[in-house]
């Protein structure tokens, strides 16, 4: 088992947006561990500092707007037509709100980001890359390199004094301060990305990966021909001696909580622990299934 605690994002809101609304990326902490006894993990490509137990501080101001993960790029796409290569890339999209006042998504407002690394440079996205694998040769190789859960939590730190809102029927509506709290972690979502393959899949919190996401037309199934399935592996296989990357994207999801452009005071920063795990490959080809949660 690899864990990667990442204490990234910090926000001002993550409802869709009116105008200005934003988040923000501050300083994030990673460590990693491992419970496996050559699987290693980095966060450089060297694999020169990997370790069973691996810490490092990354600071990454950004500012964020919400989006979603929609599926992926396919025939047809604008996007498509004018570069093959984008095919099957991973497509983010955005929205705005119906008023200032609402998390609901205003019809005809959608608009397609890009791909990943496009959402990364247009600031709808914060991305860490890691590299998990071994770096000795009589290690054995590993398999089935998963995703095991996916742990939001709030900054220990942060103080949470909830707010005041006016509905669409123009009512004040009290949020408490744990309510807000449970807003801003049940928003987040990671995109995890094998570097190499493009293999994907979207969490949020909790142990079960996201399958939907949230229009004006209701609940949409997340598509594609790289999506890979909750129990899927985002890699087969990791020989010895090598690493794979997974590029790990975090994200406000803006359909998903009642925070408004209106209502920016109190918000504060969470974090995601991330826990990876794979099975040990003995150097006579067994699988051993160290490593390995089911």
């Amino acid at each position: 088992m690899v864990c990667v605690a990442a204490v990234a994002l910090g926000s001002s809101t993550y409802a869709w947006f009116v105008s200005n609304n934003q988040v923000t990326a501050t300083t994030s902490t990673i460590s990693a561990q491992s419970n496996a006894p050559f699987l290693k993990i980095d966060n450089q490509q060297s694999f020169a500092t990997a370790g069973t137990e691996s810490k490092f501080s990354k600071s990454a101001v950004s500012v964020l707007y919400p989006a979603q993960v929609v599926g992926e790029f396919a025939d047809g796409d604008d996007e498509v037509t004018a570069n093959k290569a984008k095919a099957n890339d991973v497509k983010f999209q955005s929205a705005y709100a119906s008023a200032a006042t609402a998390a609901t998504e205003k019809g005809d407002t959608r608009f397609t980001v890009g791909n990943p690394a496009a959402a990364v440079i247009g600031e709808y996205a914060y991305m860490e890359s890691f590299w998990i694998g071994s770096d000795d040769a009589e290690a054995g190789s590993f398999a089935n390199l998963k995703v095991e859960s996916v742990s939001v939590a709030a900054d220990k730190n942060a103080t949470w004094n909830g707010y005041t809102y006016e509905d669409a029927q123009k009512q004040t509506q009290t949020v408490t301060g744990e309510q807000e709290k449970t807003q801003m972690v049940n928003a987040v979502r990671i995109l995890f990305v094998n570097h190499t393959t493009g293999a994907w899949q979207v969490w949020g919190n909790g142990n079960a990966s996201t399958t939907t996401y949230t229009t004006t037309a209701g609940s949409q199934t997340l598509s594609g021909t790289k999506l890979i399935a909750s129990n899927g592996a985002l890699a087969d296989k990791i020989d010895a001696n090598s690493q794979v990357q997974i590029d790990v994207y975090m994200f406000y999801d803006g359909a998903d909580a009642n925070i408004f452009t209106n209502n920016l005071k109190g918000l504060h920063d969470v974090g995601a622990t991330v826990t990876f795990t794979a099975e040990a490959v003995s150097t006579t080809g067994s699988n051993t299934g160290v490593g390995a949660r089911n």
